[in-house]
């Protein structure tokens, strides 16, 4: 187990039509069992990509489509567990994380959160936001010290003018492609965010991925909700802040 827990935080809710923008805080005691639980599934998920990737391959290839098959080949091929990347040909096997992450994995989540329909919530900077949002969850949830891994989305951003916290021993940006546990916290932020969607806004895809609410709730025993917080089979709460 490491001497110090680590915190991973993620965001999500970037696209207009997301109602909450959500910061997900995972917190894993021991990094390395964290991640042996959950290399099986990872894999599976990745290969079932992957041979979609070479299916679209031939496919353009029979068709002599050059021009996209060259477009195709430059594309970025690193892969990652993304909520985004959720459709019906892997939702059992991201039903399965799921599964895994409240049956056999030490640890908790949560997801600190700002109403996008409250105009002055938005009036604030991005780095704002990730101030208030950061120091709210240290100063609620965390009595001891860590050790800060958050995603890193823009390598310009210096994260020393962000964090305010003496609880934070070291912060230790990541890319989230190189990291399970931050895509765990997209995946877990992605859920949340459209299990407080209004239904009638659904697109297709979030009707897709509908059924991962549903496993959610039942394997951590909740019901999402702007506020809420439950501690078996494992720490899961949310709660939404205001930037007045």
């Amino acid at each position: 187990m490491n001497k110090y827990p680590a915190i991973f935080m993620d965001e999500t809710g970037n696209i207009k039509s997301d109602p909450y923008f959500i910061c997900g805080f995972l917190e894993v005691p021991d990094v390395n069992q964290f991640h042996l639980k959950l290399l099986r599934v990872r894999d599976q998920i990745r290969g079932l990509a992957l041979r979609d990737r070479q299916k679209r391959v031939l496919e353009l290839k029979n068709i002599g489509d050059m021009e996209q098959l060259f477009q195709f080949a430059y594309r970025p091929s690193s892969f990652e567990l993304k909520f985004s990347k959720v459709t019906p040909k892997n939702l059992t096997l991201y039903r399965d994380l799921l599964k895994i992450l409240a049956r056999k994995t030490d640890m908790s989540f949560t997801a600190v959160m700002v109403d996008k329909a409250d105009e002055e919530s938005l009036k604030p900077s991005f780095l704002d936001l990730y101030k208030a949002i950061i120091a709210e969850y240290y100063s609620r949830d965390r009595s001891t010290e860590t050790i800060f891994i958050p995603d890193e989305f823009d390598t310009k951003l210096s994260w020393d003018d962000v964090i305010i916290s003496d609880r934070i021993i070291a912060t230790i940006p990541i890319e989230s492609h190189s990291c399970l546990a931050l895509q765990c916290c997209d995946v877990l932020g992605g859920i949340i965010g459209l299990g407080l969607k209004d239904r009638m806004t659904y697109t297709n895809s979030d009707h897709d991925r509908m059924p991962l609410v549903e496993t959610f709730e039942d394997e951590f025993d909740c019901k999402i909700s702007r506020e809420f917080s439950v501690s078996s089979p494992r720490q899961i709460s949310t709660r939404t802040i205001t930037m007045a």
